[in-house]
């Protein structure tokens, strides 16, 4: 009905996005100067759980959670790609070849990431225990096929 459930008080960050778990019980936002913040829901209010760990100083463009909940990944403006565990440590790095990308996501158990860049092309990287590898590329003209 258009009505406004919720409003995040982010205290003043600029928010780049906003990812709900896959579960729905928790919000990703990010925003500039590698603000990143997990929302937890208590009731029918969300608390800001602000990841003070996070070692990132660029703009963070996009970030989504894992199914299990115990990893971030998120996106950079400079064309990084990082996953994060739950308090900002930065795990794993995954290199892409042109950025930045602005959108990133899990897929397949976790144990893929799919990235979508801001030159129109959609990559998918897989990971055999903390080494990635980019498995396909997709650009323009076989995105709209």
């Amino acid at each position: 009905d258009g009505k406004l459930l919720n409003e995040l008080d982010t205290e003043g960050k600029t928010v780049t996005s906003a990812s709900f778990s896959p579960d729905g019980s928790r919000v990703l936002t990010t925003g500039t100067d590698g603000y990143v913040a997990i929302w937890t829901k208590s009731g029918e209010e969300y608390i800001s759980h602000p990841l003070e760990e996070i070692n990132i100083s660029e703009d963070i463009f996009f970030g989504a959670i894992s199914r299990d909940a115990q990893k971030l990944i998120v996106t950079t403006e400079i064309g990084q790609m990082f996953i994060l565990d739950t308090k900002g440590n930065v795990k794993e790095t995954i290199l892409t070849p042109e950025g930045p990308f602005t959108y990133a996501s899990f897929i397949d158990q976790d144990e893929k990431v799919v990235g979508v860049n801001s030159f129109g092309y959609a990559y998918i990287w897989e990971s055999p225990k903390a080494q990635w590898r980019r498995l396909v590329a997709y650009g323009q003209e076989q995105l709209k096929k």
